[in-house]
């Protein structure tokens, strides 16, 4: 990253590395709800604000529904998803990863928030066979470092 760059560019440099971050716990034998959990943790370790949600993902495209689903909001707006393709198809149309919700217009996240940290690190640990305790987040664009 270089000192160039635009507020947007940062931004999107950011996300770039976030998403390569958490891609980590892909292979994590967890569900959507495991994964939000495990990556609303380490977000809430990062000092990096967001919001995770229970609800269910509308796909016009496809005619398909997946209810009940997780995910976590950003306040970017953009959408950590690492579990749609589990539902969907593990194809390159389906999003995977940071979603920007807006070029998605053909997917619907609706669902409602989930608060509290209901899971702890060490069961995380277990959950995702210790990929939890290897991902390094990068710090958040210095405009959005504050608490969730």
């Amino acid at each position: 990253m270089n000192a160039s760059m635009t507020p947007t560019e940062h931004q999107t440099y950011w996300l770039d590395e976030l998403e390569c971050a958490l891609l980590a716990l892909d292979d994590a034998p967890v569900e959507c709800d495991g994964m939000t959990y495990a990556l609303s943790l380490l977000l809430t370790d990062a000092g990096i604000p967001h919001r995770a949600y229970c609800g269910y993902v509308r796909d016009s495209r496809r005619q398909a529904v997946v209810s009940p689903h997780c995910w976590i909001a950003l306040d970017s707006g953009d959408i950590l998803d690492l579990r749609l393709r589990m539902w969907l198809g593990d194809h390159d149309e389906i999003p995977h990863g940071v979603v920007p919700v807006r070029d998605q217009a053909w997917l619907e996240y609706q669902g409602h928030r989930i608060h509290g940290a209901p899971l702890s690190r060490s069961i995380l640990s277990v959950m995702t066979d210790g990929r939890i305790d290897q991902v390094r987040l990068p710090p958040p664009p210095q405009e959005n470092r504050h608490g969730t």
